[in-house]
């Protein structure tokens, strides 16, 4: 439950800093008007806020996904340390092979 909490947090904030920065840019140096002028593109705040959420679905999931099978291999490297030291030495040599 705190995993998926911490999770949903740090996206959330995420979220946050990039649509607030995209948001920014579009606002500045009248880009809103030169988009609205050319008439090519609706709602393009929609479209940012829409990007930004599954841009940041999809970092956040390689992320952890990674982050979660560094702490695995971890722990994996611990329990083989602890059996045998020159077990672990020999199965990362393998695995470099």
């Amino acid at each position: 439950a705190i995993y998926h909490y911490v999770q949903s947090l740090v996206a959330l904030e995420w979220r946050l800093w990039l649509t607030r920065l995209l948001v920014n840019k579009y606002f500045s140096n009248h880009a809103y008007f030169a988009l609205k002028a050319e008439g090519t593109m609706d709602n393009p705040d929609q479209r940012i806020c829409d990007d930004v959420r599954n841009f940041v679905e999809s970092c956040n999931s390689v992320l952890l996904a990674v982050v979660q099978k560094i702490l695995s291999m971890g722990a994996f490297f611990g329990v083989l340390w602890g059996i045998s030291p020159e077990l672990l030495l020999f199965c990362f040599l393998y695995s470099l092979m």
